[in-house]
């Protein structure tokens, strides 16, 4: 069923199925216009409030008769762990990602992770126009979100504008995610 979530820091209601969760954080399969529309991972200290309503069940309804509800989960996702931020950002098989501090207003990088350590992650991230900037350092105890395999960061992956040729963190994004590739 649908559940709806409510956060602190957070304006808007998240709906979604949970995937899976543990002591710290939750996965969710995010609904959005009567469509999944990818993954969101927060953090279960940031949650005021989670109901089911009638709403919530005739969404589902409307897309199962639509044929819109499709639950395949990968494998790594449901078997991402998700203990703490360094072993989900570990674990994720995915291109690009979106990691938000929604702490601060606007504090959200996206991209695909080219560094990790037990306490900083460094996302290679991109502009509105597909144009790769600077890597961002992201404090790993600041993330309350993390979203990946949404619409808009895989659609607009696969139009980003090729990074620089022979920079280090192309070459450290490169091996990376040859890691990461998810099993077949």
């Amino acid at each position: 069923m649908i559940t709806t979530i409510i956060r602190k820091n957070d304006r808007h209601k998240l709906y979604g199925l949970i995937v899976s969760e543990s002591d710290r954080l939750i996965l969710i399969l995010k609904e959005f216009d009567f469509q999944f529309d990818g993954y969101q991972i927060i953090k279960k200290s940031d949650i005021m409030n989670m109901y089911d309503s009638d709403s919530n069940e005739y969404c589902e309804k409307i897309m199962r008769k639509e044929k819109l509800w499709k639950l395949r989960h990968p494998k790594w996702i449901v078997d991402l762990n998700l203990s703490n931020w360094h072993s989900v950002l570990l674990g994720i098989k995915c291109n690009v990602i979106i990691v938000e501090n929604e702490n601060k207003e606007g504090d959200f990088h996206i991209g695909p992770i080219i560094g990790l350590t037990k306490s900083m992650v460094t996302i290679k991230c991109f502009d509105g126009i597909g144009r790769h900037g600077d890597p961002d350092r992201v404090r790993i105890s600041q993330i309350t979100s993390c979203k990946f395999l949404d619409r808009y960061s895989t659609i607009h992956s696969k139009y980003l504008k090729p990074a620089k040729q022979g920079d280090a963190s192309d070459r450290a994004t490169f091996s990376l995610l040859l890691r990461r590739q998810p099993a077949k």
